[in-house]
């Protein structure tokens, strides 16, 4: 079985200057522009993948697909950006993009 999440959000140029206007030295307003309206697909949001949304969706990436089959359980505490108590049992793309979607 596969689980797909999609998370898209509606961009917001201000709310985009506001949260990410320190990126300015490295990129210019329009390529921070484009990263944010940029669709990604992330297959495997364990280990690496959760991290990988992460360090994008912080960059201002804000449109994924996560395809990971996978739930939680205890043997990914020590290497999970999802892994909490709480989210043993639950999809690994279920969480990561709750974390994100906001």
């Amino acid at each position: 079985m596969k689980n797909n999440m999609s998370l898209s959000k509606p961009v917001d140029l201000q709310k985009l200057n506001d949260m990410f206007g320190i990126n300015y030295g490295i990129f210019s307003k329009e390529e921070q522009e484009r990263i944010t309206r940029a669709s990604l697909l992330i297959v495997g949001v364990g280990a690496v993948g959760g991290v990988m949304a992460e360090i994008l969706a912080r960059s201002g990436v804000a449109n994924f697909t996560l395809i990971d089959p996978d739930v939680y359980d205890l043997n990914n505490s020590n290497r999970h950006i999802g892994w909490f108590v709480d989210t043993i049992g639950k999809h690994k793309s279920e969480v990561i993009k709750e974390e994100y979607k906001e």
